[in-house]
C-alpha cells in the first residue's frame, strides 16, 4: 500500500507542482508576454490571463516565491536563474524541456558548469538538462549528492561515470534516463556492473539502463529494487527475480513501460505481489504497458501464487491477478471466480474458458460474466463485433481518460477494442443500437464509440445525439472531418490518435466546447480548422495537444467563461481566450454586445425585467438557472423591445436570470455574452 500511495502522490505532485503552492506570495517573471499569471496561496487563479513564453529559446515563464524559491517554470529552452533565487522546489525539473542552465554570478546558492546546475559548494548535482545532447558525462569526485529528477528524461546520454564520493541518490534521480553507468572503483557507497547501478555490495538495484537489451537475472545479493530502477526499460526482454527480495514482496509497477519484456520469472518464496493501477501511464497498454509480455512463471513450491497458460493466479486458481497482454490466445483456468486484472489492449485472437466454470462464459471468442450482461475481456485483434442481446455493460471496450484540468493534462488509457471497424447489435438488446458501424444507446441520444478503424473520412453526428463521452473518437485515425450535432449542448472531446483530422465543426446550439488533442506534447495533432458556434458560452483547450497551425473560426463577443485550470475564470471573449492560448482566430462576424442596466420589478403574479441594449441586435433570449443548468424561458424576436414580463409560475425557486442578445449573421443566430440578473 505504501508503494501504491507513494506512486499516486508522486504523480499528482509532478502534475500539480506548477499550480499549487501554498503559504507564499508568488511572483511570475515573464519578460515577453502581455500575460501575468498570479496564483493565490490556495492554488486558485486570478482573473489575469496566462501565457507561457519563450524568447530567443530562453524560458521566461518562471514563478518564484517571496522567500526566493523557484517552484514553477513553463516553456522550452535555456533556463536563467537570477541572483535572488535561494532554493528550488523538489519537483520543478520533473518532465521539463531544458537545453542548458545559466546562473547569475551574484547568486550565492547555485552555480553552473557547462550548463549543468549545482549548489554553490559543488557538493550537489541538482539538474542535468533533459535536452543537453552530449552522450557522455562524468560526475566529479566533489559531488556527494544527486538530487531528485537530476537526470529526468534525458534521452541523449549513453554513459554516466560516477565519482567515488557520491553517497546519496534520490529514487527519482535517473527517472527516464537511458544511460549506462560506470562507478569509480574506490567508491564506498556505489558500484556498477555491466552498466547497471547498485549500492555497494549490490544490495539495492538503483537503475538498470533503459536501452540495455536482453535478459537480466537479478543477482542474489540484491534485496531491494529502487522504485524507478526498471521503469521504461525498453530493451529488457526477460527478467528473473532472486529469492532474497526484501520482505519477499514485488510490485508490478516496477516494470511499467518495459515494452519488450516477454518473460517474467518469479521466485518460489515470493509472498506478496502489489498491483498498483498504472493511472499515470500515458500509453496504458495491457497493464503497465507490458505489451510484449507472453509468459509469467513461478515455482510450484510457491505457497501464494500459481501460473496457468502464462497468466498469474492465486494458488487455488480462484483469482486471476495478471494476464500477459502479448499472448496470442488466452485460456482461463476453470476454477476462476474473480478476475483482478488491469488488462486493456492485448494481442488475443480469442478468449476461452471451460464450460464448467460457474462465473464466466466465452461466446464467439469474447469473455462475459455468466449471464452475458457484461463484457469482461475483449480480444483486441477482433475487427467486427456484434453485441449480444443480453449485454448491459460495455465499459471494458470503451476508452477512458484521467483528466487533470488544473494542469491542462489528460492521461490516456487505451482500452480493448482498438481494432474494431464496425459495431452491430443483436436484435432484442434493450440498451444499445448501432448505425453505420457506430455504437449508440437504444434511442441514439448517446454516441458511445466511433470505431477506431472505421474507414470513413467524414462523419456527421446524427441530430438525435445529445451527448458523447469525451473519448468516443479516440484513435479514429482515418477521420478527416467531424461535424457535431447542434443538439449537443456540452462537448468535452478528446481527439487523441485522430491523426488525419483536419476539420471540426461545432454547430449553433452547442454552449460548451472543451477540445483536447494529443496527450503527448511532442506530437500535437495537426488540425487545420475548428469552427465555434455563436451560442458558445464556455471554452477550453489543452495548450500543447493541438498544433499552433490550427485556425479557430468564430464570432467576436461570444463566450462567457473559461472552463479550465483551477476554477472557472472569466474572460472577455472566446476570441481573446483562443489568442491567449497561442492559436489563430478568424472572425466570422461580430456578435452583439451584452446588455446592461438590468432591472426587475415584481407584481402579484408576474415579474417584469428590463435592460439596455449593448449594440444592434435582432432579439433576445431570457434564461433561468435551474439545477446548475440554463433553460430558455422567453424568446423576444424584436430588437426594439428591451423588457418583458414573465409569469411567476415559471420562476419557482429561481434566483438568477440571464439575458442574452442575438443577431443573424449569414442566416445564423449568433449570440452575445449573457448578463446575469439576480432576483
Amino acid at each position: 500500500m505504501y508503494k501504491k500511495a507513494l506512486s499516486y502522490m508522486l504523480a499528482l505532485t509532478c502534475i500539480y507542482s506548477s499550480y499549487n503552492y501554498q503559504n507564499n506570495k508568488i511572483y511570475n517573471i515573464n519578460n515577453n508576454s502581455h500575460v501575468n499569471n498570479i496564483l493565490t496561496q490556495h492554488g486558485a487563479i486570478s482573473n489575469k490571463p496566462m501565457k507561457s513564453a519563450v524568447n530567443d529559446n530562453v524560458i521566461t515563464d518562471i514563478s518564484i516565491s517571496d522567500h526566493g524559491e523557484l517552484f514553477s517554470l513553463n516553456g522550452s529552452g535555456k533556463l536563467i536563474i537570477g541572483k535572488n533565487v535561494k532554493s528550488i522546489s523538489s519537483y520543478v525539473f520533473c518532465d521539463r524541456n531544458i537545453t542548458s542552465i545559466e546562473v547569475s554570478k551574484d547568486n550565492k546558492y547555485f552555480k553552473t558548469v557547462d550548463g549543468v546546475l549545482y549548489n554553490k559548494k559543488m557538493t550537489k548535482l541538482i539538474y542535468y538538462p533533459s535536452l543537453k545532447k552530449e552522450d557522455t558525462f562524468t560526475i566529479s569526485d566533489k559531488i556527494k549528492n544527486i538530487e531528485e529528477y537530476a537526470f529526468n528524461n534525458n534521452k541523449f546520454l549513453k554513459n554516466i561515470s560516477i565519482g567515488k564520493n557520491i553517497k546519496n541518490i534520490s529514487w527519482t534521480s535517473f527517472d527516464g534516463c537511458k544511460a549506462n553507468f560506470n562507478v569509480d572503483k574506490n567508491s564506498q557507497y556505489l558500484e556498477s556492473s555491466n552498466g547497471i547501478l547498485y549500492t555497494k555490495g549490490k544490495e539495492t538495484l538503483i537503475k538498470y539502463p533503459a536501452l540495455k537489451e536482453g535478459a537480466y537475472i537479478i543477482p542474489d545479493s540484491v534485496k531491494k529494487i529502487q522504485y524507478y530502477a526498471l521503469d521504461n526499460c525498453t530493451g529488457l526482454t526477460e527478467l528473473t527475480l532472486n529469492e532474497n527480495m526484501e520482505d519477499n514482496i514485488f510490485n508490478m509497477v516496477y516494470l511499467n513501460g518495459c515494452t519488450s519484456l516477454e518473460r517474467l520469472h518469479l521466485p518460489a518464496n515470493l509472498k506478496h505481489i502489489e498491483f498498483d493501477y498504472a493511472d499515470f501511464d500515458k500509453d496504458y497498454y495491457g497493464g503497465y504497458n507490458l505489451r510484449s509480455l507472453k509468459e509469467i512463471t513461478i515455482s510450484d513450491e510457491n505457497t501464494e501464487y500459481a501460473t496457468y497458460n502464462g497468466a498469474l493466479y492465486s494458488k487455488n486458481y480462484e483469482q486471476l491477478y495478471f494476464i500477459p497482454a502479448g499472448m496470442d490466445k488466452l485460456v482461463i483456468h476453470e476454477n476462476v471466480q474473480k478476475i483482478n486484472t488491469f488488462l486493456c489492449q492485448n494481442k488475443f485472437t480469442e478468449v476461452k474458458i471451460p464450460e464448467t466454470n460457474k462465473n464466466f462464459v466465452s461466446y464467439k471468442g469474447v469473455l462475459y460474466d455468466k449471464d452475458m450482461s457484461e463484457i469482461i475481456i475483449f480480444p483486441s485483434i477482433m475487427t467486427e463485433y456484434e453485441l449480444p442481446a443480453s449485454v448491459e455493460s460495455i465499459s471494458r471496450i470503451m476508452n477512458d481518460f484521467s483528466n487533470y484540468p488544473e494542469a491542462g493534462i489528460i492521461y490516456k488509457y487505451t482500452q480493448m477494442a482498438g481494432n474494431v471497424t464496425s459495431f452491430t447489435v443483436e436484435k432484442g438488446n434493450k440498451l444499445f443500437s448501432a448505425q453505420d458501424g457506430v455504437l449508440y444507446n437504444k434511442e441514439k441520444t448517446l454516441l458511445y464509440i466511433y470505431p477506431a478503424q472505421k474507414e470513413d473520412k467524414k462523419f456527421t453526428i446524427p441530430k438525435s445525439v445529445k451527448s458523447i463521452p469525451a473519448e468516443a473518437f479516440v484513435d479514429a485515425h482515418n477521420l478527416e472531418e467531424i461535424n457535431f450535432s447542434n443538439n449537443i449542448k456540452r462537448v468535452y472531446t478528446v481527439f487523441e490518435g485522430c491523426t488525419s483530422l483536419k476539420k471540426v465543426i461545432f454547430n449553433e446550439g452547442t454552449e460548451t466546447v472543451c477540445v483536447y488533442g494529443s496527450t503527448c506534447k511532442d506530437t500535437p495533432l495537426d488540425i487545420e480548422e475548428i469552427y465555434l458556434p455563436g451560442t458558445l458560452s464556455v471554452i477550453d483547450t489543452n495548450n500543447y495537444g493541438i498544433s499552433k497551425n490550427v485556425i479557430f473560426y468564430g464570432y467576436k463577443n461570444t463566450g462567457d467563461e473559461q472552463f479550465a485550470t483551477c476554477s472557472n475564470m472569466p474572460i472577455n471573449s472566446a476570441a481573446e481566450f483562443i489568442k491567449q492560448c497561442g492559436y489563430k482566430f478568424k472572425s466570422l462576424g461580430t456578435a452583439p454586445k451584452a446588455v446592461s442596466n438590468t432591472k426587475y420589478s415584481k407584481g402579484k403574479n408576474t415579474i417584469k425585467i428590463s435592460w439596455k441594449t449593448g449594440s444592434k441586435s435582432d432579439g433576445y433570449v431570457i434564461y433561468k438557472e435551474y439545477n446548475a443548468d440554463l433553460i430558455a424561458i422567453k424568446k423576444i424576436n424584436n430588437s426594439s423591445k428591451h423588457s418583458c414580463t414573465i409569469k411567476n409560475n415559471k420562476l419557482k425557486g429561481v434566483k438568477k436570470l440571464y439575458i442574452r442578445p442575438y443577431k443573424k449573421i449569414n442566416n445564423i443566430k449568433v449570440y452575445g455574452r449573457r448578463t446575469k440578473l439576480t432576483i
